[in-house]
């Protein structure tokens, strides 16, 4: 199954130690490059607790390497 980014739940909380679920505040944009050249992904994401973020690449994680700095 597939969901747009953009249609991600919202959350909100109100007590201390509430559960608001991940929502994108910035969405990944399409970017063209030539390969060899610097290419920059960004996006945000709020949600409590923190929301650990993985990029992947196929069905492969993305780790920091000389190729990739994922922070």
């Amino acid at each position: 199954m597939f969901i747009a980014l953009s249609e991600q739940s919202d959350g909100s909380a109100t007590l201390p130690g509430d559960v608001v679920p991940p929502k994108f505040t910035q969405l990944l944009k399409d970017i063209e490059g030539v390969e060899g050249e610097l290419v920059r992904f960004d996006c945000r994401v709020i949600g409590h607790p923190t929301p650990i973020i993985k990029w992947y690449r196929g069905r492969n994680q993305i780790l920091t390497t000389a190729d990739f700095l994922v922070c």
